[in-house]
């Protein structure tokens, strides 16, 4: 079974966790922000981040754990080089 399945299976079981998907890509962008300010963060920095935003899915939806903790390696990267590009027009720009 596929993770969008899997995703999609416990949304129509659980529809409140919609909510909760949108706050998570919400603070997957907040974090990509966070983590760029050193322009590269070490794996370190990013285990620590991710371990402590998880820990208040895994009280509050334990059933999405895996399906948090897989999007943020999979989308992460993305968000930070898409940080990284915006501040390097940025200082383009200046």
């Amino acid at each position: 079974m596929s993770l969008y399945i899997l995703k999609r299976h416990i949304l129509m079981q659980k529809p409140q966790f919609q909510s909760m998907i949108t706050q998570f890509r919400i603070h997957l962008k907040e974090l990509a922000k966070q983590l760029s300010t050193n322009f590269y963060p070490t794996f370190g920095q990013i285990i620590v981040t991710i371990s402590s935003s998880t820990s208040l899915i895994s009280k509050t939806a334990p059933e999405l754990d895996f399906v948090y903790l897989r999007s943020y390696f999979r989308i992460l990267p993305l968000y930070l080089k898409l940080e990284n590009s915006r501040k390097q027009l940025d200082i383009g720009k200046a």
